[in-house]
């Protein structure tokens, strides 16, 4: 607060008087905030004038004089909505009929094949410890083109297989009671016809109820009929129904890791809270303790970038469960 004293002197009569004369200067400071959301808010200072007399031989005026300045600050927010992207990945694998060893397989290959002659990208190719060599190319054409080349020219000794990509998998959401598995087919054909579906476009796959107690019904699609369906809001029966990509990683209820099921576990009991040889019903670890075991193992074999393991094998922001769905989503015909 800026303020100024200001002494003046009079001679009235025979009686001398003084008077002091305070100015303060208050700044009130209105600011302004405008978002691309046309939103606006505005905060005001008020003020406040006192007037002090005191009655003597020496009379004292004290003035505060209010100044208002006005400042306007613009703040103008983009929101950026970042989509990550995916890569797919195309792979194949080349075993040996003869129980090569890899570094065979690969000189083999080396020799019999040539990359650049029929045009095609090479981005991995590297040994499997089951014997295996991965080889894994930009397109599906590529992968195309040199699995049929390797199975010409090394025919009895060597034999290639390339990896499909999964079919995407869609979830529609909120769906009538007498919407099944069996009906969602046709009733999307007859329903929305203003989407481009035929008869086949469409494999049902199972219904859940969730906690809400609303229900879902999964579909498998191809890449074509998913880009015409994701997003979109169907109509079904009497309602509107929403429509997206279903992702999920399989974790194993007995041992907690993924890509398997309890009734085909060879590992041990542990439990999902605090990683213990033991049930989940069992569980006395206190929260702070808690540990995931999935991305203790990662830890045990990556010991130069370890990852956060304090939080349980059930939390959704875990490390290890993303890690698991980004794979699922690369290895999926998007």
């Amino acid at each position: 607060m800026a303020s100024s004293l200001g002494l003046m002197k009079m001679r009235h009569g025979r009686a001398k008087s003084k008077h002091v004369c305070t100015c303060v200067h208050t700044h009130v400071h209105i600011y302004t905030h405008t978002y691309i959301h046309k939103h606006t808010h505005t905060y005001i200072h008020t003020h406040t004038y006192i007037h002090t007399h005191i009655h003597r031989h020496t009379y004292i005026h004290t003035y505060i004089h209010t100044y208002i300045h006005t400042h306007i600050h613009i703040h103008t927010y983009v929101h950026t909505h970042t989509y990550k992207i995916y890569r797919k990945k195309f792979k194949l694998t080349v075993k040996s009929n003869e129980q090569l060893p890899p570094d065979t397989i690969k000189a083999l290959l080396k020799n019999k094949i040539n990359p650049t002659k029929i045009k095609v990208g090479i981005n991995t190719f590297k040994s499997l410890k089951d014997g295996r060599v991965l080889i894994e190319t930009n397109s599906r054409e590529e992968l195309e083109v040199l699995e049929k080349d390797i199975n010409a020219k090394c025919e009895g000794k060597l034999e290639a297989n390339s990896h499909k990509l999964r079919n995407p998998r869609l979830v529609v959401i909120n769906i009538p009671e007498e919407i099944t598995t069996e009906n969602l087919e046709d009733t999307l054909i007859a329903q929305n016809t203003d989407v481009s579906l035929t008869q086949g476009d469409i494999v049902t796959k199972f219904c859940y109820e969730t906690r809400q107690n609303t229900r879902n019904l999964v579909i498998e699609v191809s890449a074509k009929t998913r880009k015409t369906l994701i997003e979109r809001r169907l109509k079904l029966g009497w309602q509107i129904c929403k429509i997206e990509d279903y992702v999920v990683a399989t974790r194993c209820y007995k041992c907690s890791r993924y890509n398997h099921r309890a009734r085909d576990c060879r590992g041990e009991e542990t439990c999902p809270l605090c990683a213990g040889k033991h049930k989940l019903k069992e569980c006395t670890t206190n929260p702070q303790e808690y540990k995931c075991i999935n991305c203790l193992s990662y830890n045990k074999h990556n010991q130069k970038n370890t990852i956060c393991v304090n939080h349980t094998s059930l939390d959704k922001s875990c490390p290890s469960l993303r890690a698991n769905l980004d794979k699922n989503r690369r290895n999926t015909d998007y």
